[in-house]
């Protein structure tokens, strides 16, 4: 009798261990990372944001475009960058065992349209032109203040690395309008100088600028022609929209430009 009382509860607690593994075992499914890699344009992708849009969590792609986030079953994870189309996927168990394998689509830039009236008859552009009058004002500028451009650790200039950044901002703006008062480097190097929550922290740490680069980014900022107006109390989220948009695109553009000179 001692021995059949003895074998039902050895029974019970294997029962009851094996039903607390095969729900740690689930459990442990619907609460971990899921990985992969980012493509697109026939190349990896590095630096897109990957965010959690149930928690806010995010990751961004390395070198190599690959990503590993934590997650649970059911969540929804937002692959973002300023140069590709965004996309959303709500995350099943298989993302689980297998990797994600995400396929992003160039942006495709579209002008907005312009109205020619009798009044007023558009100045043909002329590209080369302008490209080195940008080239000859950059390089003014570095002549009456070269602290301004020095971007790496040895205190040199990258001037080719520069004039490569800001080479074809020129073709998205130069039917824009710009307006009438933008912000310069002067006003974005005061703001993460003295403001609370635009700090060095958030540029280096939320932005994911380096700090070798800090100034080369301000640069790139002032050449995109931002509203002045932003700086102003109640502008300040579409001010962030803003840097967050173009620190993408500098990235981006900085790991592409970086490779090839």
């Amino acid at each position: 009798m001692l021995s059949n009382f003895t074998m039902s509860n050895i029974s019970r607690v294997y029962f009851f261990l094996s039903l607390c593994s095969i729900i740690s075992g689930c459990y442990a499914q619907e609460n971990t990372s899921v990985s992969g890699t980012i493509s697109g344009g026939g190349k990896k992708l590095v630096h897109i944001k990957i965010t959690n849009l149930k928690n806010g969590n995010t990751r961004y792609s390395d070198e190599d475009g690959k990503f590993d986030i934590r997650v649970q079953k059911n969540d929804s994870l937002l692959f973002s960058s300023g140069f590709f189309k965004e996309q959303i996927i709500k995350v099943r168990s298989w993302h689980f065992r297998e990797e994600l394998n995400i396929e992003m689509t160039e942006k495709v830039n579209e002008l907005e349209e312009v109205i020619v009236t009798d009044t007023y008859i558009a100045p043909d552009f002329d590209e080369k032109t302008y490209s080195n009058g940008l080239q000859k004002q950059i390089a003014e500028d570095m002549k009456n203040d070269p602290l301004k451009y020095m971007t790496n650790t040895t205190g040199n200039i990258d001037f080719v690395l520069l004039f490569k950044l800001v080479q074809g901002l020129f073709k998205k703006n130069k039917v824009k309008e710009a307006p009438p008062q933008t912000i310069d480097f002067e006003d974005l190097d005061r703001l993460f100088t003295n403001d609370t929550f635009f700090t060095e922290q958030f540029l280096t740490d939320e932005l994911k600028i380096p700090e070798d680069r800090r100034g080369l980014f301000l640069v790139y900022c002032e050449a995109q022609e931002i509203d002045a107006e932003l700086l102003m109390e109640d502008q300040r989220f579409e001010l962030l929209n803003e840097l967050i948009l173009h620190s993408q695109e500098f990235l981006y553009t900085l790991a592409n430009t970086s490779s090839g000179h």
